[in-house]
Formats: structure tokens, C-alpha cells, sequence
């Protein structure tokens, strides 16, 4: 098997679910975009996918490995 470079883009942003600033639960939505494939292929929605979606009350930075491990796993079976 012919080994490949994959060039992925991650992309991880906050929103409040409920709309109210009062509520302290945020999700953090986490958007995985496949960077080598042509360039009018590259942004469209059918090729932006969704990985994960975090429930957190803070910011998920310092656990983000955890997160992302099988992520990082699956690629290295590719």
C-alpha cells in the first residue's frame, strides 16, 4: 500500500445553545476540512465535515488531546 500525505484542517469555535448569556454551557463544535483536494472541491459543505461536538462549561483547550486521539489514530491507519 502506497503511503499518502492527508492535509486536514481543524477548526474549533464556541456557541450557546440555549442563546442566553446567563446560562454558563457552551458546545464547542469541531470542524475537520480536507485540505488537498482540489481547490473548488476544498470549501465546499459536502467535503467540511462535522468530527465532534464538545459540551463544556470552559474553554476544552487543555483536554482538546483527548478529544482528538482517535482522530489521530484513524489517520495513522490510513
Amino acid at each position: 500500500m502506497e503511503s499518502q500525505n492527508i492535509f486536514v484542517g481543524l477548526c474549533i469555535d464556541k456557541f450557546n445553545p440555549f442563546r442566553s448569556f446567563a446560562a454558563p454551557y457552551f458546545c464547542w463544535p469541531m470542524i475537520l476540512t480536507a485540505y488537498n483536494l482540489p481547490l473548488m472541491m476544498c470549501m465546499r459543505s459536502e467535503f467540511i465535515f462535522l468530527y465532534m461536538v464538545i459540551p463544556s462549561l470552559n474553554n476544552p483547550s487543555r483536554t482538546i488531546d483527548v478529544c482528538l486521539q482517535p482522530l489521530i489514530e484513524e489517520l495513522n491507519q490510513l
